[in-house]
């Protein structure tokens, strides 16, 4: 069984030690995994690389609002299969500042909020209802 994982706004959710035994794991068993960011996205930079956290590999990050421009970033050291994690590519997600939380609502051109407990959708609480229209309470 072949699996392909794909991830939307993940934070970091391990150390090195974890983010390589994710590589290996998903490269030796001959899986796919991406870890799909959008634009200034605040939760993928969540909690700060200073603290120990790391990403698995790979990230794809989309630049923009739609779902048709991205890039596939050289966190992976250079093989298909690289033998540990590299640093995050400053090229990608972490070129741009300031971070936002209003990018982690959207992704690929869809609404990705919830409703809160109180019935407003996350981005009315943010004031991004323009951009992206929340799933309303049922």
């Amino acid at each position: 069984l072949r699996i392909e994982l794909y991830t939307f706004g993940e934070p970091r959710v391990g150390n090195a030690a974890f983010a390589n035994w994710f590589l290996a794991l998903f490269c030796g068993g001959g899986h796919e995994t991406s870890r799909v960011t959008h634009k200034r996205d605040v939760v993928p930079h969540l909690p700060p690389a200073y603290s120990g956290f790391e990403h698995g590999p790979h990230e794809v990050w989309y630049d923009n609002d739609g779902s048709t421009s991205y890039a596939n970033c050289s966190d992976v050291s250079g093989t298909a299969c690289p033998a540990e994690t590299t640093a995050e590519d400053a090229e990608c997600s972490n070129s741009l500042l300031p971070i936002s939380i209003a990018d982690h609502l959207k992704y690929l051109g869809g609404c990705t909020s919830l409703p809160t407990p109180f019935g407003a959708s996350g981005e009315l609480l943010l004031g991004t209802s323009r951009q992206c229209r929340g799933v309303e309470p049922g």
